[in-house]
């Protein structure tokens, strides 16, 4: 019997142990498993169809080495975060560690295959109709038309026309979901310019549809306005409105918004037949031209027919100058509004306007050699009525060059998105005007009040259909849809991108920012990037020395294609005009040009120049570019290159500087911090 409990003994000591050891590690694989589910529960990631979460069994792990990370990192089933990780988001202009949203920049990709129409417009109706997308716009023969998508946009039904007016060019279409669910559309109609009959040519009027079925089907709703109707209105004859068109044809009324302003659905519009016809300005044909209003109606619900009545928003013809601006008052054309409720409760408008329009010096005496034809402007409102005065919040880089057709949305923190359409790009290379002109994106920054919005409220401008130099991208909208931002423009496919978060500065940025002396203009510094607030910006490193660190870099995001990039062999870290500023300049212009320069006693000399193919093909705001230096002052060694691509290898006369720094002709380029290689 002993022998036999001796035999057995260790049999059952080694089930013993084995049973434990395989309790304790299924017990912690369970663990991890639930771990892995938790945390990968909470990433969805968009994909360029739909929305997808990618499911623990995609992940392969290693238990032990995932046992060892939970013993130390995870406790009760939640992540146990660093110091820094709980004092700001982890990665900039990436998904976040930490909470995983986009952090700092859009990053827009294509969403679909459609191609928009032209004056695009996309709405998503209401969970009364399972969300369906409208997708409306004008076709070549002068019609609008609509599509719509069950699948949030992948694939839409073919085009229905919506407009009933064979006789004119419509356009400029937007849709509006009353309470009841009834659909209607707004759009603008010009009558046939080559029709002899003057009832049709010198025809301009708003218009309506409306649909009962979610889209599926339409049928007229009726005139908002018709400057013939308008014309007796305002004590005048149809002949003296067949006049003012023929004086001008480009007249009438454009780009209608529909938003529910206070329980009264509202249409906001653009009217310049108005101050043709009255003659607001002067007898002058040109001169009443150089001024717009923007007006808005109501809807009779009830009678289901738009009020004759309309009240005036913007007053184009009042001389007046945008809140903060340096200019003189104008006149301007105030026209392609767009209206957006905010969730403070606060409506915002923004649209285009001409008070830079400087070669019409009407009613100021100024006439001054650089003008912009259109700027965008915003003003806000507490009640939709009473509209503050507007205030510039985007002007074009250079002269002649202009901003127009902006539209805006918000997000559940109140910060603006706003785009427009500008041929700021273009103009260097001899291109301008709308067919030259190109879409783009900005965000303001959070928790400014609406009335403190200003050009500075904003970040960099993004190119989001990465539109090349003279492209064309306009008539451009937006759309917000559980956090995810689509843009959309004529021609061009719909893009997507999350809305990005954007943290204030902490103490991981201030260390960063604490790096740099700004001898000009004005940085933020959020995660591992450096963003230009200010034209003309120039920082210097204080930890490089050149005589000690004969290799750095950076990586560059030239947002606004400015000139911008890495100074080195600067002598003096003041403004002081007694010692003026020495150093040398690599940099990337707006025309893809690597430029190696000197700066002498403040003039700019150019060593050597070239136009690189593989970036001048692939140049737009949103490519980044790795710019490295090897300095060798003791020979007068200076070997630049761009992507780990070797472009300038030269011997140049040594400066007594030691300082690297950065530079930016232009705000919003993003630099990484200089590194050391």
């Amino acid at each position: 019997m002993l022998v036999k409990i001796i035999f057995i003994a260790p049999k059952i000591i080694l089930l013993i142990i084995f049973f434990s050891y395989y309790f304790n590690i299924s017990s912690k694989y369970k663990k991890i498993k639930n771990i892995i589910i938790n945390e990968f529960n909470h990433r969805q990631y968009l994909d360029k169809s739909k929305q997808n979460i990618f499911s623990y069994r995609k992940l392969q792990f290693n238990a032990k080495s995932y046992e060892n990370k939970i013993s130390n990192s995870y406790n009760n089933n939640e992540i146990l975060e660093t110091h820094d990780e709980r004092d700001f988001h982890s990665i900039y202009g990436e998904n976040c560690k930490k909470c995983h949203k986009l952090i700092g920049e859009f990053k827009f990709k294509k969403y679909g295959n459609i191609i928009c129409p032209g004056y695009p417009r996309i709405y998503r109706l209401s969970d009364y109709w399972n969300n369906t997308w409208l997708l409306g716009g004008n076709i070549e023969d002068g019609k609008i038309y609509v599509q719509t998508s069950n699948d949030e946009g992948i694939s839409w039904d073919n085009p229905i026309p919506i407009s009933f007016y064979p006789n004119h060019i419509c356009s400029n279409v937007n849709f509006f979901e009353l309470q009841n669910h009834d659909i209607i559309s707004s759009y603008r109609a010009i009558g046939n310019l080559s029709s002899d009959n003057p009832d049709i040519k010198y025809n301009r009027k708003l218009c309506s549809s409306i649909s009962y079925d979610g889209g599926k089907t339409w049928e007229n709703f009726g005139i908002i306005v018709d400057n013939f109707e308008l014309a007796i209105k305002l004590g005048k004859t149809k002949e003296q409105a067949y006049e003012a068109c023929f004086n001008e044809f480009k007249i009438g009324f454009f780009e209608p918004f529909v938003e529910n302003i206070n329980g009264y659905i509202t249409v906001f519009y653009a009217d310049d037949f108005t101050i043709m016809i009255n003659k607001s300005i002067s007898n002058k044909t040109e001169d009443n031209y150089r001024a717009q209003n923007i007006y808005a109606q109501i809807l009779d619900i009830n009678n289901k027919k738009w009020s004759s009545e309309r009240r005036i928003v913007m007053d184009g013809t009042k001389k007046r100058k945008p809140t903060g601006s340096e200019i003189k008052k104008r006149i301007s054309r105030d026209g392609m509004p767009t209206i957006n409720k905010m969730k403070n409760g606060k409506f915002v408008i923004v649209f285009e306007g001409s008070y830079r329009d400087r070669r019409y010096p009407l009613l100021t005496g100024e006439h001054l050699d650089e003008y912009h034809s259109f700027e965008i402007l915003l003003s806000y409102s507490d009640d939709g009525i009473a509209w503050s005065n507007p205030v510039e919040v985007y002007t074009s880089h250079y002269n002649l060059s202009k901003a127009s057709a902006p539209y805006v949305v918000s997000t559940d923190n109140n910060q603006l998105i706003i785009s427009f359409q500008t041929d700021e790009d273009s103009l260097p290379n001899g291109y301008r005007g709308d067919m030259n002109s190109i879409m783009k994106v900005m965000i303001s920054k959070p928790n400014i009040d609406i009335k403190d919005i200003n050009k500075d409220s904003f970040y960099a401008l993004c190119n989001n259909n990465n539109s090349p130099i003279n492209g064309t991208s306009i008539w451009n909208g937006m759309m917000i849809v559980n956090n995810i931002l689509y843009t959309f423009s004529s021609d061009n496919t719909i893009k997507y991108s999350e809305i990005p978060i954007y943290a204030e500065p902490n103490l991981y940025n201030q260390k960063l920012r604490n790096e740099y002396y700004i001898k000009r203009g004005n940085i933020s510094t959020y995660g591992n990037k450096i963003i230009v607030n200010r034209q003309n910006t120039l920082v210097i490193n204080k930890n490089i020395n050149t005589y000690f660190n004969n290799t750095f870099y950076s990586y560059i995001t030239p947002n606004d294609n400015y000139d911008c990039g890495i100074i080195f062999g600067l002598n003096n870290l003041n403004n002081s005009q007694i010692i003026k500023d020495e150093y040398f300049r690599f940099i990337i212009n707006k025309e893809a040009y690597l430029i190696l320069s000197k700066m002498i006693n403040g003039n700019n000399i150019e060593i050597i120049k070239k136009k690189c193919e593989d970036i001048y093909h692939e140049f737009d705001k949103r490519n980044t570019y790795k710019l490295t230096i090897k300095y060798l002052p003791h020979i007068g060694k200076i070997i630049a290159s761009v992507n780990e691509n070797i472009v300038f290898d030269i011997f140049e006369n040594s400066l007594n500087g030691r300082y690297v720094g950065l530079e930016s002709l232009g705000n919003g380029t993003f630099f990484s911090q200089i590194l050391v290689a």
